[in-house]
């Protein structure tokens, strides 16, 4: 959403351009001639998409509160990361309700404010951090998943790109005194480098994390069908979470030069996307925690005693089911106390923490 402002030529054009007032008054009148002629297209794409994402601030707002109930379960540097993007959601809802204001409150009946970059360089700058610390949280995950550092040494190089070439293209469209059509999509190469850079790193470091976690997740065997049947379902649950956020990072980046007010409207609602992903995906441990307690009660009592199962690690998937087998052959391996299962049992990633039936 920007305003259209043609090249003027003419003598008297360039008389107005000679001082403030007339050069102010000149954009002005440009800019109403250029957006006039096609309203819906170039406002109505950004109305909605403030409408969605105030929406889709309420929805986080609900996970988040669910995520509060037993967010004491979860390690510090969890709950930290937790707070940042729900930090820097709220503050994009902030920055997009200051900016319609701005635009139809304080300067109603005016074009050229349309044309001022300042709000969307104040939005995308709050759109990086928060992918930040989403994509951050979940290589995280995706270490604890291996119990390796190698997931962090595949996706750092584009994780660390993506704000760097974000900030680079924020820096060169503070330059300009209006973001017009021209800056953002048409006669800038060194704009058009930047934003197809960031957009295609960004969906570069999704497609890994997405692929890392699943694999991961599918790897993982342990002999107990309903624990491997959870795991089935965790995979399938991170793939879905992830998908919307990739589908708008490949929209904003086949829009960027065609229909830019198309993807402007993507780029509004998709911290909230990351955000409501990653939220949705640790509230869904209290279902999968629920379940496998309930499994390992009704195994305690119709099948063998020892539920012990590892699904922590990968590397430990195997050993810990060749234990169970080797314990299931002495009868001297189990009794009837049943100890309390850890506070997290469940990563955002589905992997599954001990409870051990001793």
């Amino acid at each position: 959403m920007v305003a259209r402002l043609p090249p003027t030529t003419s003598s008297q054009s360039l008389y107005q351009m000679s001082t403030p007032t007339g050069q102010a008054a000149l954009m002005e009148a440009l800019a109403a001639h250029s957006m006039s002629a096609d309203k819906g297209m170039l406002i109505m794409p950004f109305f909605i998409s403030c409408w969605i994402d105030a929406v889709m601030m309420g929805l986080v707002i609900s996970q988040a509160y669910a995520y509060w109930t037993y967010a004491r379960t979860d390690k510090k540097h969890i709950v930290l990361l937790v707070f940042l993007t729900v930090a820097g959601a709220i503050a994009s809802t902030i920055i997009d309700l200051l900016w319609t204001q701005y635009l139809f409150v304080w300067n109603f009946g005016t074009y050229l404010p349309f044309a001022d970059g300042s709000w969307l360089i104040k939005f995308l700058g709050t759109e990086i951090f928060t992918v930040l610390v989403v994509q951050i949280f979940y290589v995280d995950r995706a270490c604890r998943l291996f119990s390796h550092w190698w997931p962090a040494a595949v996706t750092g190089p584009f994780i660390l790109a993506m704000p760097c070439l974000g900030i680079s293209l924020l820096h060169h469209l503070s330059t300009f005194p209006y973001l017009t059509p021209d800056v953002l999509t048409g006669n800038n190469p060194l704009v058009d480098a930047l934003a197809y850079s960031w957009l295609t790193v960004n969906i570069v470091a999704d497609v890994l994390i997405t692929g890392i976690i699943v694999y991961g997740l599918s790897k993982v065997r342990t002999g107990w069908a309903h624990t491997d049947s959870v795991l089935r379902k965790l995979s399938i649950q991170c793939f879905e979470s992830q998908i919307p956020a990739l589908i708008g990072s490949i929209v904003s980046l086949i829009a960027w030069n065609k229909v830019f007010e198309l993807a402007l409207t993507v780029i509004i609602i998709q911290s909230k996307v990351y955000v409501l992903g990653l939220l949705i995906t640790l509230n869904l441990r209290a279902g999968n925690r629920s379940t496998t307690i309930n499994a390992s009660f009704h195994q305690t009592s119709s099948g063998p005693k020892d539920t012990a199962y590892h699904m922590n690690a990968i590397s430990s998937a195997r050993s810990e089911s060749e234990a169970h087998l080797n314990d299931q052959k002495s009868p001297w391996s189990t009794s009837d106390r049943y100890v309390k299962p850890t506070d997290e049992e469940t990563d955002c990633t589905g992997s599954l923490h001990e409870h051990r039936m001793v």
